[in-house]
């Protein structure tokens, strides 16, 4: 069968992220370039707690599909702890839940860039940011 593209899925590199990870997963490597966390810091007992009381307390609601911009009542929890412990005028209205930095990066390139602006990079830069800016064709400068 014969697919058409868009053409910008010509521009799109290879996931340097994806191989990442795969050279990641090899027993006894340890690699910083993908910025994953090391295991035994991964707090499992802290995670599987607050997993049992979302479940307790909201249950089908919480694996239920919602809004693009996330679950209202986190939203609402996390402009509440920023008002709270930083004193700033937060609202759940401008808190997004993303699943991870790739999604932000993504909507924030979707949202700033057009093709050939300027993006201001670490050198070595995060290859993330980089995978999710190159779809929008900005020019990379390093600082």
């Amino acid at each position: 069968m014969d697919y058409r593209f868009a053409g910008r899925m010509g521009r799109v590199p290879e996931s340097f992220l994806e191989e990442l990870f795969r050279v990641s997963a090899v027993p006894g490597v340890i690699s910083f370039a993908g910025g994953l966390p090391g295991s035994a810091y991964i707090d499992v007992e802290g995670i599987g707690e607050a997993a049992h009381d979302v479940f307790a307390g909201e249950g089908r609601t919480a694996l239920q599909y919602t809004t693009t911009d996330g679950y209202l009542p986190l939203r609402e929890f996390i402009a509440d702890r920023y008002r709270r412990r930083l004193g700033l005028p937060a609202t759940a209205e401008e808190i997004q839940i993303v699943n991870g930095s790739q999604q932000s990066l993504d909507l924030v390139a979707k949202i700033f860039l057009d093709p050939g602006d300027a993006v201001g990079m670490e050198r070595p830069g995060y290859l993330g940011a980089i995978e999710a800016f190159s779809l929008y064709e900005p020019e990379f400068h390093s600082v």
